[in-house]
C-alpha cells in the first residue's frame, strides 16, 4: 500500500532522492589511455598500498585521476 500512497507525495528538503546517472559518468566505462605514474600511499593505522595516475581514453587531461591498484583489476595488463 506505501508504495501506492507516496506517488503522490512530493519530495521534500533532506529527503533521499535517487539520481539518474549518465553513462559517461561510470568510471567503470571508461577505458585507460596511459598510466603517468604511481605512489605508494601510507598512514598511520592503515597498511600502504599502491595508486595510479590514470589518464583515461577520449576525457580531458583534467578528468585524469588516482586510483588504487586493487580498483584497477580489469587494467591488470597494463600495470
Amino acid at each position: 500500500m506505501k508504495r501506492w500512497a507516496d506517488q503522490k507525495e512530493a519530495a521534500h528538503i533532506g529527503d533521499l532522492v535517487l539520481v539518474k546517472l549518465l553513462p559517461q559518468q561510470f568510471k567503470s566505462l571508461r577505458k585507460v589511455e596511459c598510466i603517468l605514474t604511481n605512489r605508494t600511499v601510507r598512514r598511520h593505522g592503515v597498511p600502504p598500498y599502491k595508486e595510479y595516475f590514470i589518464k583515461w581514453k577520449n576525457f580531458p587531461n583534467s578528468e585524469a585521476s588516482w586510483e588504487r591498484a586493487e580498483d584497477l583489476w580489469q587494467f591488470k595488463h597494463l600495470i
